[in-house]
C-alpha cells in the first residue's frame, strides 16, 4: 500500500490531498482531504467523478497495526471498511507514534491499537 500526502497546511490544520489506492476500484487512486470536521474523497468511476464527505465523527479513531515484515501502520477507522483511510506505513515504532500524535492533534480521534 503506497500513500502519499503533502504537508499539512499550519493555517488551516488541514491537509491539502492525500492520494491512496482505492478501496473500492483495484489499480484506482482516490483523493482524500482530512480536517476536523470531515473526510472528503474523490473516486473516479466510469468517466464519473464522484466525491464523498463523512464526518470525522462518524469515524471509530486512530488504528495503530503491525504490518507484513515487522513495519507498522496507521488507519482512520470506519465501520464500512471502503471508507477507512490509509494513513501510512513505518519502519520503526517512533515514527509510528509522531504520525499517531499528528493525525491525532488533526482529527481529535483517540488513538487505538489492533491486536492479533
Amino acid at each position: 500500500m503506497t500513500v502519499t500526502a503533502n504537508t499539512p497546511c499550519p493555517a488551516t490544520n488541514t491537509l491539502p490531498v492525500l492520494h491512496m489506492p482505492d478501496p473500492v476500484r483495484n489499480g484506482a487512486t482516490c483523493m482524500v482531504r482530512i480536517d476536523r470536521v470531515q473526510v472528503r474523497m474523490t473516486r473516479q468511476n466510469a468517466n464519473v467523478t464522484m466525491h464523498i464527505a463523512v464526518a470525522v465523527a462518524d469515524y471509530i479513531g486512530l488504528v495503530a497495526f503491525e504490518g507484513a515484515s515487522g513495519s507498522y501502520g496507521l488507519k482512520l477507522a470506519h465501520r464500512n471498511a471502503e471508507l477507512c483511510i490509509p494513513l501510512g506505513q513505518f519502519i520503526d515504532l517512533t515514527a509510528l507514534e509522531q504520525a499517531c500524535l499528528h493525525w491525532q492533534s488533526l482529527t481529535g480521534k483517540a488513538i487505538l491499537v489492533e491486536a492479533d
